[in-house]
Protein backbone atom coordinates (compact mmCIF):
# COMPACT_ATOMS: atom_id res chain seq x y z
CA UNK A 1 0.00 0.00 0.00
CA UNK A 2 2.99 2.46 0.65
CA UNK A 3 4.23 1.96 -3.18
CA UNK A 4 0.62 2.98 -4.14
CA UNK A 5 1.13 6.04 -2.27
CA UNK A 6 4.86 7.24 -3.40
CA UNK A 7 3.61 6.24 -6.89
CA UNK A 8 1.10 8.81 -6.68
CA UNK A 9 3.47 11.46 -5.68
CA UNK A 10 6.27 10.04 -7.87
CA UNK A 11 5.26 8.40 -10.37
CA UNK A 12 7.64 5.53 -12.47
CA UNK A 13 10.22 5.44 -9.50
CA UNK A 14 11.08 2.40 -7.64
CA UNK A 15 10.92 3.77 -4.37
CA UNK A 16 10.85 -0.29 -2.66
CA UNK A 17 14.51 -0.04 -3.02
CA UNK A 18 15.68 3.31 -1.85
CA UNK A 19 17.44 3.50 1.21
CA UNK A 20 16.67 7.09 1.66
CA UNK A 21 13.20 8.03 -0.34
CA UNK A 22 13.26 11.61 1.24
CA UNK A 23 16.56 12.27 -0.66
CA UNK A 24 16.74 9.93 -3.72
CA UNK A 25 13.11 11.01 -4.82
CA UNK A 26 13.55 14.79 -4.02
CA UNK A 27 10.42 14.83 -1.44
CA UNK A 28 9.95 17.90 0.08
CA UNK A 29 7.30 19.30 3.22
CA UNK A 30 4.99 19.47 0.77
CA UNK A 31 5.19 15.71 -0.56
CA UNK A 32 5.54 14.58 3.46
CA UNK A 33 2.19 16.21 3.98
CA UNK A 34 0.43 14.83 1.41
CA UNK A 35 1.97 11.30 2.33
CA UNK A 36 0.74 11.64 5.59
CA UNK A 37 -2.21 12.77 4.37
CA UNK A 38 -2.59 9.43 2.25
CA UNK A 39 -1.59 7.31 4.84
CA UNK A 40 -4.36 8.39 7.31
CA UNK A 41 -7.06 8.03 4.68
CA UNK A 42 -5.78 4.71 3.54
CA UNK A 43 -5.64 3.39 6.44
CA UNK A 44 -8.20 5.34 8.48
CA UNK A 45 -5.80 6.61 10.98
CA UNK A 46 -4.91 9.85 12.96
CA UNK A 47 -1.04 10.41 12.89
CA UNK A 48 0.26 11.95 16.05
CA UNK A 49 2.81 14.63 14.37
CA UNK A 50 4.20 16.00 17.53
CA UNK A 51 6.95 14.15 16.97
CA UNK A 52 7.66 13.88 13.56
CA UNK A 53 11.01 13.82 12.01
CA UNK A 54 12.48 13.14 8.25
CA UNK A 55 14.07 10.61 9.46
CA UNK A 56 10.84 8.80 9.97
CA UNK A 57 10.25 8.88 6.15
CA UNK A 58 13.35 7.70 4.87
CA UNK A 59 12.84 3.56 4.15
CA UNK A 60 9.37 1.84 4.32
CA UNK A 61 10.51 0.70 7.39
CA UNK A 62 10.81 3.69 9.12
CA UNK A 63 7.52 4.93 7.69
CA UNK A 64 5.67 1.45 8.97
CA UNK A 65 7.41 2.34 12.29
CA UNK A 66 6.29 5.43 12.91
CA UNK A 67 2.87 4.44 11.74
CA UNK A 68 2.67 1.40 14.54
CA UNK A 69 3.88 4.33 17.10
CA UNK A 70 2.30 7.51 16.52
CA UNK A 71 -1.39 5.90 14.70
CA UNK A 72 -4.81 5.69 16.43
CA UNK A 73 -8.15 4.61 14.84
CA UNK A 74 -10.37 7.59 13.50
CA UNK A 75 -13.42 8.65 15.78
Amino acid sequence: MLIKIFNKIRPNTDVASSNDIVSDYGLDSFDILEIIAMIEDMYNIQLNLTNISINDFKTFESIERFIELNSKAKQ
